[in-house]
Parts: C-alpha cells; structure tokens; sequence
C-alpha cells in the first residue's frame, strides 16, 4: 500500500475499512513525500465529512513540520515544481509551522 501511494498510485477500492490507521499514515506522508497530491487529497479529503467516512488520519505537529522542512530544503526537478508547490500549500492549510524553517 505505502509504495504504491509513493509511486503515485490511487488507493484500492475500499482501502477505508482494510488499511490499519499505521497504514494509512504511513502511505500519507510517502504520497506527501513525493508530492502525489492526488494520493493525498484521497486519502485526506478536505471535506470533514469525507474524512470521517475514510477514517482519515491526522498527522501530528511535529510530521508536518518535518515534512515542510524536507519540501523547502531539496530543489526539485523542473517537472516537479508544480507538485512540491502544492505539498508546501497542503503542508502550510494542514497546520505546518512557518517557525520550523527558522
């Protein structure tokens, strides 16, 4: 589960109820580490209510500062610009600290 979301794979049909709350967090920060924003918005709605009916995970203070750290620190490549954008917007909505880049 966690490679295919790192590769950019969709999660299976009724990944929801099969996939231990572990896996989903674990499969979260792969798709957010490689900037599979559509893996991302899969498996953490932005509608509250979606997120309730996938279980969505929440990722803790210190993960999302990590991961904002690691997107501001590596240059992408030319094709990736866009994705990375969007993970430093996502990160940034989801609660990420600005005070982490100090």
């Amino acid at each position: 589960a966690v490679s295919c979301c790192r590769r950019g794979e969709l999660p299976p049909s009724g990944w929801s109820t099969k996939w231990s709350p572990a896996t989903k967090r674990a499969s979260l920060l792969a798709a957010l580490e490689e900037s599979q924003m559509h893996v991302v918005y899969a498996l953490r709605p932005h509608s509250e209510m979606w997120q309730e009916s996938v279980r969505a995970v929440q990722l803790d203070q210190a993960e999302l500062d990590r991961l904002l750290r690691e997107k501001v620190a590596t240059k992408p490549r030319p094709t990736q610009k866009q994705r990375v954008k969007d993970a430093i917007q996502w990160l940034l909505e989801a609660g990420a600290s600005l005070e982490a880049l100090c």
